[in-house]
C-alpha cells in the first residue's frame, strides 16, 4: 500500500506539472502589434500609430469610428462602426458598462446615453469625453476647396469663419496712405459671397527704402529696407466668426477643441516667392509662423515660432486658447517683384 501511495503521489506531481506547462503556452504580447508596446524607435506595425508608448489604430476598427473601444455606433474614440468614447458597447454612449450606455466603463450601449453598470443607466465611473460624437482622433475636414466660408455646423472642432485676401497695400480693410513704396497688388481685393474658391493672382511688391529706391538687404540694423511696410500678400481665414451682416471675430481655443495642427493643400505659382504659414492671436500683431511649400502639407501648432523670419531665440509663445486666424503669406523680398498666378487654398483639415 505504501508503494502504491507513493506511485499515486508521483503521478499526481507529474500530471500537475504537465497541466502547469500547458498554461504557460499562452501567446506572448508582440511588440509593435495593436494594444502592445511600441518599438524602441516609437513605431508600430503597418496601419498602427505609437501613442503614449502603445500601438493603436488611429482610424479605428469600424466603418467610421475612432479608436479605443468596440462600440458599434456611438460617441468618440471607439472602434465601432461610427464612434464611441472609449467604449465597448453596441451603440455608443461614453465609456459605459451597461446595455444602454454609461460613462466610463466597459459596455457602451444599445441606444446611447450616459450611464454606468446597469441596463438603463447608472452613475459615471471614470469619465471620458465627447466632442459631438464624431471621434476624438483627427483629421477633421474643415474645408473642401469650395466657396470662401467654413461653416461651424459642418465640423466638430468649433471652427467657423470666412477666407479673406491679404495685401500689404491694405490696413484694417482700408488702403494704406499714398507713399513711394511698391506695394502688393492682388486680385480680387476681397472675396464675395458667391466667390467659388479662395484664389488670388497678381504681383507681390518689392521691398525698397522709404523713397522707393533699392535697399541693402544686408543692413543688419533693418533701417533701410521697409520690411514692415511691404511684407507681401496671400490668403487668411478666421477661425471663430459669427457671420451675418455684423459678423464678429473672436478667439478660437485649439486646446479645448483638441486640435494640435492643420493639414492643407495649396496650388498655383508664386513666381519664386516663399510661402509662409502662420497663426495670429486675437488683438495681437505678432506672427507665429513657419515656411512651407506649395502642395499638401501638415503643420503642428507647436512648430509655429514667434517671428520665424527674424532668427535668434523666440521671445513669445503662441497662446493656443487665443487664436484668431491662420494665414498663408506670400512673402516679399528686397528689390524683387513676384508674379502670383492662381494661388488657391484647395483643402483644410484639423488634427
Amino acid at each position: 500500500m505504501k508503494n502504491l501511495s507513493r506511485l499515486l503521489g508521483i503521478t499526481t506531481i507529474v500530471v500537475g506539472a504537465w497541466i502547469s506547462g500547458c498554461d504557460s503556452d499562452e501567446p506572448k504580447a508582440e511588440i509593435g502589434s495593436e494594444g502592445n508596446a511600441c518599438y524602441s524607435n516609437n513605431t508600430c506595425n503597418a496601419g498602427l500609430s505609437c501613442l503614449s508608448d502603445t500601438c493603436v489604430d488611429r482610424g479605428g476598427n469600424g466603418d467610421t469610428g475612432g479608436a479605443t473601444g468596440d462600440g458599434d455606433s456611438g460617441g468618440t474614440s471607439g472602434d465601432g462602426d461610427s464612434g464611441g468614447t472609449m467604449g465597448d458597447g453596441d451603440s455608443g454612449g461614453t465609456n459605459g458598462d451597461g446595455d444602454s450606455g454609461g460613462t466610463s466603463g466597459d459596455g457602451g450601449s444599445n441606444s446611447g446615453g450616459t450611464g454606468g453598470d446597469g441596463d438603463t443607466g447608472g452613475a459615471p465611473s471614470a469619465g471620458g469625453n465627447n466632442m459631438g460624437g464624431a471621434g476624438n482622433i483627427g483629421p477633421w475636414t474643415l474645408f473642401d476647396g469650395t466657396g470662401t466660408w467654413i461653416d461651424g455646423e459642418d465640423n466638430t472642432r468649433g471652427i467657423q469663419g470666412s477666407f479673406f485676401v491679404l495685401e500689404d497695400s491694405m490696413k484694417d480693410s482700408e488702403p494704406v496712405p499714398d507713399d513711394d513704396l511698391s506695394h502688393t497688388d492682388l486680385s480680387p481685393d476681397e472675396f464675395a459671397e458667391d466667390t467659388s474658391a479662395p484664389c488670388v493672382s497678381g504681383v507681390i511688391g518689392a521691398v525698397t527704402d522709404i523713397d522707393g529706391e533699392e535697399c541693402d538687404p544686408m543692413d543688419l540694423g533693418g533701417t533701410e529696407c521697409e520690411w514692415s511696410a511691404v511684407w507681401g500678400g496671400g490668403i487668411g481665414v478666421n477661425l471663430n466668426e459669427t457671420g451675418g451682416e455684423d459678423s464678429d471675430v473672436n478667439a478660437w481655443n485649439a486646446t479645448a477643441a483638441g486640435v494640435t495642427g492643420f493639414s492643407f493643400a495649396t496650388s498655383g505659382s508664386l513666381g519664386g516667392a516663399v510661402l509662409r504659414f502662420k497663426a495670429k492671436m486675437l488683438g495681437s500683431d505678432e506672427d507665429f509662423c513657419t515656411n512651407v511649400a506649395v502642395g499638401s502639407t501638415s503643420v503642428d501648432l507647436s512648430e509655429l515660432r514667434h517671428n520665424c523670419f527674424a532668427g535668434g531665440v523666440a521671445t513669445q509663445a503662441l497662446d493656443l486658447t487665443q487664436i484668431e486666424q491662420i494665414n498663408w503669406q506670400i512673402v516679399s523680398d528686397a528689390n524683387t517683384f513676384f508674379t502670383v498666378t492662381d494661388f488657391c487654398i484647395d483643402s483644410l483639415d484639423a488634427y
